[in-house]
């Protein structure tokens, strides 16, 4: 009741005792055709979105969750993606690439979902040399990429590794790498 209101609990019943919002053939208990707001969502059993979301919330350390040791090259004097995978945890990870070349400087770094967010990183070296960095911000489903480029006379830039560690191993589901 609200001042000298009182209201009444709203109750559906859809088919076969499925309630469908925004749908008219539920399949599920409560199917909702587009995206639902909630404080929290929390199963029977006591587990609730909440908690599930700090469980899946790291922090930078040695636990390897991702290994991609491919070798991949450009010759591009632009920036260009050469790795990318797709995590399932969030919070700060601690991000490894290697890089090398011949000719002149050449270039890499970190990006999110297509924007930068490590720093920019450059050597000459024609032997590999790995670059280390802790990024915060991360959430579960977000891209973790490898940009590069050369300058000069450099004929191409090699990038090897896009390796992602955590301070212990997710509940589950930390990566999905393609």
């Amino acid at each position: 009741s609200v001042g000298n209101q009182t209201y009444k609990p709203l109750v559906l019943q859809g088919r076969g005792g499925n309630v469908g919002i925004g749908t008219t053939t539920p399949t599920q208990k409560l199917d909702v055709e587009g995206n639902i707001r909630a404080t929290d969502v929390c199963t029977t059993a006591g587990k609730c979105l909440s908690a599930l979301s700090a469980e899946f919330s790291q922090t930078a350390g040695d636990y390897e969750l991702n290994l991609n040791s491919a070798e991949r090259t450009t010759a591009s004097a632009t920036y260009v993606k050469l790795k990318e995978t797709k995590i399932g945890v969030g919070g700060t990870l601690r991000i490894k690439f290697s890089i090398k070349g011949i000719g002149g400087p050449l270039y890499g770094r970190i990006y999110r979902n297509g924007v930068a967010v490590g720093t920019e990183r450059n050597t000459s070296s024609d032997t590999y040399v790995e670059f280390s960095e802790d990024i915060g911000g991360w959430s579960a489903g977000d891209l973790v990429q490898v940009y590069a480029h050369r300058t000069g006379s450099l004929t191409s830039v090699d990038i090897q590794g896009l390796n992602i560690y955590t301070a212990a191993p997710p509940i589950a589901g930390g990566h999905v790498s393609y």
